[in-house]
């Protein structure tokens, strides 16, 4: 297994499909840096979609509910 399968398998946290072995280098590059890409975007909303619900409650709470979501 190469450098961007193992990336590949690391990024979606399950053994590879054997089908993917068919795929070039090119397209298995663009496969890891779409999936890191779409993960990075949906990370970033949800933390903005977490500080828009906390900004969003009264003071008093605002502290209790940051710990509980970790935000």
């Amino acid at each position: 297994m190469g450098d961007t399968e193992a990336a590949l398998a690391g990024e979606l946290g399950a053994e590879l499909p054997p089908t993917i072995a068919t795929l070039g280098a090119d397209a298995l590059s663009w496969l890891l840096t779409t999936i890191q890409d779409q993960t990075h975007s949906q990370v970033a909303a949800l933390d903005q979609s977490c500080k828009d619900v906390v900004a969003n409650l009264p003071m008093i709470l605002r502290g209790p509910a940051r710990a509980i979501i970790g935000g």
